[in-house]
């Protein structure tokens, strides 16, 4: 079994990994983890040690198929907790990632396999995010789009919002922009970047560092 340290440091290049579409950069995992660069260093010659994932200078880091397979296994456990905390034990959805980051280091195979089960085997956790099956495969997401480059005076569907800030994601929700709800854009700012939008709760300006933690889709 691995340690926390390297479970934790497999999903955050994984994480990294699929935002990027390209080998990850040891600065990034630094930022990522709030680590040193030296930290990251010394734990990534470990990994790669073991065969989970490979480095190059100036290319950065891939996994390997064993090290991909065991950070999925990370990401499912904790994708799965946090759906539980929420739809079974009533915790609010800004609460969960960090409840979520510690449980899912002690949970067994089988403990998830219970609970993905008890949910009716869930395919994307509340913040929208895939929950990948125990074969480590990712439900299909659909065409998801930066709300920075949605259309003006066109209505969409949030699909995914950031949950590494517990703040943000409770203002998210208190305006009106969760995962299934709806939000028309009002008004592209390009001085700024920001975002004017409508929702069932009203009109808000959204900052440029909002905007980039959110992903819509079309509405059916």
């Amino acid at each position: 079994m691995l340690s926390v340290s390297k479970e934790d440091f497999l999903k955050a290049v994984y994480k990294l990994e699929e935002e990027s579409h390209a080998p990850v950069l040891l600065s990034a995992v630094a930022r990522h983890l709030q680590l040193s660069k030296a930290a990251v260093g010394s734990m990534r010659k470990k990994l790669e040690g073991e065969g989970l994932l490979s480095y190059s200078r100036g290319r950065g880091i891939r996994l390997s198929a064993n090290g991909r397979k065991l950070a999925l296994q990370v990401l499912r456990r904790h994708r799965i907790w946090e759906t539980f905390l929420v739809e079974v034990l009533g915790f609010p959805w800004e609460d969960v990632h960090a409840e979520a980051e510690r449980l899912e280091h002690y949970s067994s195979e089988a403990l998830i396999a219970r609970m993905d089960a008890y949910l009716l085997h869930p395919r994307f956790d509340p913040h929208g995010h895939p929950i990948p099956d125990k074969e480590g495969r990712m439900p299909e997401s659909g065409a998801l789009l930066h709300l920075a480059k949605a259309q003006r005076e066109k209505t969409y569907e949030v699909a995914r919002v950031n949950d590494l800030d517990e703040r943000l994601v409770q203002y998210l929700g208190e305006i009106g922009l969760s995962p299934g709800k709806k939000l028309e854009v009002l008004e592209q700012f390009d001085f700024d970047e920001s975002v004017q939008v409508r929702t069932e709760k009203g009109v808000y300006l959204l900052s440029s560092k909002v905007v980039n933690e959110i992903r819509i889709c079309e509405t059916t």
